[in-house]
C-alpha cells in the first residue's frame, strides 16, 4: 500500500525516524546509553535497567532522550509507573499529501520539528522561545488521546496513505494514535481538538520563520 512513498525518495525520511525516539537499544548510539547499550549487549539486563534508571537526570530535559529512555526501559520489560506512564513528551503529525508526506512534531521540552514533502525543513529549540502557546495546546490537546486510547504494541507502520492523516501521542508508556481520512480525523471528537491545535502551531511556525 505504501509502495509509492517508499519509490519516492524522500531526503528527510531518515530525520523522520528519529521524530518518535523508539530505536532499538542495540542501535542508540548516544553516549547517554552506552553503559545500558553494552550492558545488555553481554545479556546483563539488570545493570543496563540501572544504567538508564541512572540516565533519568540527563534525559529529563530533552524530550525524545526521555522517550527514547523509556523505549529502551520497555523493551527490557520495565514499564513507567502509572503516573507517569501516560505524560505527553511529544505529539508527531504525518498528513500525506498529493505530492508526497508532511510532518510535524511538537515536544514538551518546545522543541518543533516540520518535514515539508517538497523538501523544506524547520526546526525549533526550546530556548527560541517561539511558538511557545501553540506548542502548549498541542501538548494539552493530545493527553486525553493518550488516557483513552492504549499503546501501540505492534511494529512500526508505513507512512499513512494518500489523504490520510495520523496523530502520534508520545508517551513513556508508548505510541498512541489516530488515524484515517483527514476531514474524517479532523471532525472525530477526540482526535479533532488536537488536529486543530497542530493546524494553529503550523501556522504559527510559519509565520515565525516568515518574519526571521
Amino acid at each position: 500500500m505504501f509502495g509509492w512513498l517508499r519509490k519516492r525518495r524522500d531526503p528527510h525520511d531518515e530525520l523522520r525516524a528519529l521524530l518518535w525516539a523508539d530505536a532499538p537499544l542495540a542501535k542508540c548510539t548516544l553516549e547517554v546509553f552506552a553503559v545500558a547499550r553494552a550492558a545488555a549487549a553481554a545479556g546483563d539486563r539488570a545493570v543496563a535497567i540501572a544504567a538508564l534508571h541512572a540516565a533519568a537526570p540527563t534525559c529529563a530535559a530533552e524530550s525524545r532522550l526521555e522517550l527514547q529512555r523509556w523505549s529502551c526501559l520497555r523493551e527490557l520489560g520495565v514499564a513507567p509507573p502509572s503516573a507517569d506512564s501516560k505524560r505527553v513528551l511529544g505529539v508527531v503529525f504525518e498528513v500525506r499529501m498529493p505530492n508526497g508526506l508532511d510532518t510535524l512534531a511538537a515536544y514538551a521540552d518546545r522543541s518543533v520539528r516540520f518535514y515539508h514533502h517538497a523538501g523544506k525543513a524547520i526546526l525549533l529549540e526550546g530556548e527560541t522561545r517561539m511558538c511557545l502557546d501553540e506548542i502548549a495546546a498541542v501538548l494539552r490537546a493530545a493527553e486525553p488521546v493518550a488516557t483513552t486510547i492504549g499503546p501501540w504494541q505492534q511494529p512500526g507502520r508505513g507512512a499513512p496513505p494518500r489523504d490520510h492523516a495520523r496523530l502520534s501521542v508520545l508517551t513513556p508508556s508508548g505510541l498512541h494514535f489516530g488515524e484515517g481520512m483527514v476531514d474524517a480525523l479532523a471532525a472525530a471528537p477526540l482526535a479533532g481538538p488536537l488536529f486543530a491545535a497542530g493546524t494553529q502551531l503550523m501556522a504559527a511556525l510559519f509565520q515565525a520563520t516568515r518574519s526571521r
